[in-house]
């Protein structure tokens, strides 16, 4: 675990929300009208590079993440697949005839509980909840976000993410069916390019500020051993500023045969806490509970607590982002690795 790496960690990370805002109306539009419409304006939300090392997608330059600003065009599409795949994104959106517009919907999903194991309620000792989400609307693969955007954000396509290897394209690999949203981890191969598809939706909560200081956030998943992937699913600073200290759980450094762990990453960069559970990531479902608090920093898995840390506990506004990207070692996931991870709800709480 490298505590120095940086990541992509916010939509519009750094800008105003005005700006966040804009820049996912341009990815809609262009989406609905075509690449041509967001080129010139997504070029100009995003800061120009001066330094010549290349942009990092909250304005600071970083070298592995390089912003494209278009859609690419999809008209020449190959999707490959393997056998690792346990389930099939399904497609209930309705699409709007016409010249040239489709129409985001949601439907009704399954109000059952996938996992076995339903979404709390109540509110545990010390904490309120702010966010719950069992995914009972359906969302067409293509449609997310814009079909739930009061609820769920997303990296954009197409950042690049941590190792460079991979892409956010939350249009390529995120729906909501059958009771789960899904996030289908594969490659495409579009016009001649190659596109491993990474993934990193992020609840939107009610609250004037992207985060919140201090919170406890539940989730329960379940991952396919997909070769050349990993989760990395954090609370990151709303400014940006990985000096202000970082949280990850769960993280592993591969689906395909990782454990579980979870990370304190001190403010002023210190030296991380971490946490190991021993616990392989994919195959069967799993509750992972980040509790942060003023004076500590709690990780459960399951209901038992694996780590805590009490040391360079972070202490600014913070935002929780499902990042799931190509392993950071290892070299890019075979073109023919696919699979997914379902999650059946998210709660999110703040201090009671």
């Amino acid at each position: 675990m490298d505590r120095f790496r940086w990541r992509v960690h916010t939509l519009g990370m750094g800008r105003s929300d005005l700006a966040t805002t804009v820049a996912a109306a341009v990815i809609v539009l262009a989406a609905l009208f075509g690449g041509g419409f967001g080129t010139g304006v997504a070029a100009a939300l995003i800061p120009k590079d001066t330094s010549g090392r290349g942009v990092h997608a909250c304005g600071r330059p970083k070298k592995s993440c390089p912003i494209t600003t278009t859609l690419p065009s999809t008209s020449s599409t190959t999707s490959t697949t393997s056998t690792t795949t346990t389930s099939t994104p399904t497609t209930t959106a309705t699409t709007t005839t016409g010249a040239t517009t489709t129409t985001p919907t949601t439907t009704n999903s399954s109000t059952t509980d996938p996992s076995g194991v339903p979404m709390p309620t109540g509110d545990p000792s010390g904490w309120h909840k702010i966010f719950a989400d069992d995914f009972t609307l359906g969302v067409s693969l293509g449609d997310f976000p814009a079909a739930v955007s009061s609820t769920w954000r997303a990296y954009p396509c197409c950042w690049r993410d941590t190792s460079g290897t991979g892409t956010y394209w939350p249009q390529k690999g995120i729906s909501i069916h059958d009771g789960v949203m899904d996030l289908w981890l594969h490659t495409e191969t579009i016009n001649g390019v190659t596109y491993h598809i990474s993934e990193a939706p992020q609840p939107v909560l009610p609250l004037p500020t992207r985060g919140q200081l201090y919170g406890r956030y539940a989730i329960r998943f379940k991952a396919d051993p997909v070769q050349g992937y990993k989760t990395a699913w954090l609370l990151w600073p709303d400014d940006g500023s990985r000096a202000e200290g970082e949280i990850d759980f769960p993280e592993t450094n591969t689906l395909d045969g990782g454990t579980i762990h979870g990370f304190v990453h001190p403010v002023d960069y210190g030296s991380q806490a971490a946490f190991g559970s021993g616990v392989p990531e994919a195959g069967g479902w799993h509750t992972a509970v980040m509790e942060w608090s003023p004076n500590d920093v709690k990780f459960l898995l399951d209901g038992v607590q694996i780590g805590e840390s009490t040391t360079g506990i972070p202490s600014t506004l913070m935002h929780f982002v499902i990042q799931t990207e190509t392993q950071l070692s290892g070299g890019a996931p075979p073109d023919s690795a696919s699979g997914h991870i379902l999650i059946d709800w998210v709660a999110v709480y703040a201090p009671a």
